[in-house]
């Protein structure tokens, strides 16, 4: 686990968890807990747990087996942010989540902005795709 802080106030949190199914409730209580320690309203709250649980199982439906799960958590004025990653086997970004699809329209539902990234392509044919979210702040 890895904690940055700025100005005596944790800006970034970064946790690795094995990519498998029974590491998803660790990285929905660990965004569930920033995101009420940060004082999002309720619903906010429970939108943001709902969409890190459908982003795992899009993520870990094309996990690479004994793969590493990346949880980074960046909290701002504005928002809270949510990076999800992991090496999977999917070619490439727009095959894990079809844009017209039931999970894409749950995410953009749940939160306030949502990308799907993926990063160069390794020797072996896998490639690290990942899911990111954004929920703004209610002033």
């Amino acid at each position: 686990m890895a904690i940055h802080i700025v100005s005596g106030r944790v800006d970034r949190i970064e946790v690795r968890v094995p990519a498998r199914t029974d590491s998803v409730g660790f990285a929905r209580m660990i965004v569930t807990a920033i995101a009420a320690f940060e004082d999002l309203d309720l619903v906010s709250v429970a939108d943001l747990r709902l969409a890190v649980d459908e982003a795992c199982a899009r993520l870990l439906g094309s996990a690479v087996g004994g793969g590493t799960l990346l949880l980074v958590v960046t909290v701002s004025s504005e928002s809270v942010d949510v990076e999800l990653s992991t090496v999977c086997r999917t070619a490439h970004a727009s095959e894990l989540i079809d844009p017209a699809g039931f999970s894409w329209y749950l995410l953009r539902s749940l939160t306030d902005h949502v990308e799907v990234f993926e990063f160069d392509e390794a020797t072996d044919g896998t490639r690290t795709l990942g899911i990111s979210m954004t929920t703004n702040r209610r002033n």
